[in-house]
């Protein structure tokens, strides 16, 4: 039996989605609820994985067992009393055996919030606070440089480890909500690091820094050392992921 769970989370307190040698982190969370559960070592396969910090509204996680007597629609209830109320299940469904909740995912979805107001104790783990001027229009016309597939090595941190650096990207855009500037990505697959070091850059292009095609350059030139900083991973949430 292939059981797909929905999970939403607080990062905060936790070093990453991945598990990590004397770390905390959500996978070992879930996976030591799991165990405990159903007296029997189990590994689960996450959609995404997101970084130290990083915090979900919508990430998935398959996992395998040959004897479930636990009803589905009440998987969530008993594994959510196992865990820390940082980490919540929203659902559980069942999928074909070869289903895999990393391989089938077709699309992720991640957006990184910009507060522009005076720092708040209230938003402190949600948001980067950036108080000087930006134009969200210009950063939003450099954003569409990153739609279509290319190789994004500009935008990755200097201890990735992933085999291609090739990604696609569906969809980015900027755009502003009242006080709040939010960068909105999709694409089938992310380098580490890659959303964070990109909004670097366009902080830098709103500031006035860079030109608004600043971030076609760089895509082209594949150099890390000219783009923007990497920004604290508070902002950054995962909204969702496509299968």
């Amino acid at each position: 039996m292939n059981i797909l769970c929905s999970v939403s989370y607080d990062g905060f307190e936790f070093s990453g989605w991945q598990k990590q040698p004397n770390k905390i982190t959500i996978q070992e969370t879930i996976e030591n609820a799991l165990s405990q559960i159903y007296n029997q070592n189990i590994n689960i396969v996450g959609a995404g994985r997101t970084d130290s910090g990083v915090h979900s509204f919508r990430n998935y996680f398959n996992f395998k067992i040959n004897d479930n007597k636990i009803p589905l629609e009440k998987i969530p209830i008993v594994i959510n009393n196992q865990l820390p109320k940082s980490i919540r299940i929203i659902d559980a469904k069942l999928v074909s055996d070869d289903f895999s909740a990393r391989y089938n995912a077709t699309r992720r979805i991640y957006e990184y919030y910009i507060e522009q107001t005076p720092p708040t104790p209230f938003l402190r783990n949600y948001r980067m606070f950036y108080e000087k001027y930006l134009d969200v229009q210009k950063m939003n016309e450099a954003a569409k440089y990153l739609i279509g597939e290319y190789d994004f090595s500009a935008f990755k941190a200097s201890d990735c480890d992933s085999k291609t650096q090739i990604r696609q990207v569906f969809d980015a855009y900027v755009k502003k909500s009242e006080n709040t500037i939010i960068f909105h990505i999709e694409a089938n697959a992310f380098l580490k690091n890659m959303v964070r070091i990109i909004v670097g850059t366009l902080l830098n292009i709103g500031a006035g820094k860079q030109s608004i095609d600043y971030i076609d350059f760089l895509i082209k030139s594949r150099e890390r050392v000219r783009a923007g900083k990497t920004v604290e991973p508070n902002g950054l949430f995962l909204i969702d992921v496509i299968f």
